[in-house]
């Protein structure tokens, strides 16, 4: 009998997630940097704005996490950081 063309379980072949010297392709981001990156953009001045015109609905839903809004809370917090631990 022929050997079948069907990858059987066990087998890792061709899958996307290939690893790199042990690791991951794609690894998750630690919890230090999920918690900074939250920091900043519930700190963030212009994001409260929009985030409290969302609540009254006067901003839509697609309009509340722009690619240009999250960037901009994030190099705004990093420069209150950068800016306060200058200033201790």
């Amino acid at each position: 009998m022929g050997r079948s063309a069907e990858p059987t379980a066990g087998h890792n072949v061709g899958t996307r997630n290939q690893s790199l010297e042990g690791g991951e392709l794609y690894q998750d981001p630690t919890v230090v940097v999920i918690k900074t990156m939250l920091r900043w953009l519930m700190s963030d001045p212009v994001y409260q704005d929009r985030f409290m015109h969302y609540l009254s609905r006067a901003l839509p839903n697609d309009h509340l996490m722009t690619p240009k809004l999250v960037i901009g809370a994030m190099l705004r917090g990093l420069g209150r950081d950068l800016l306060g631990r200058w200033h201790r």
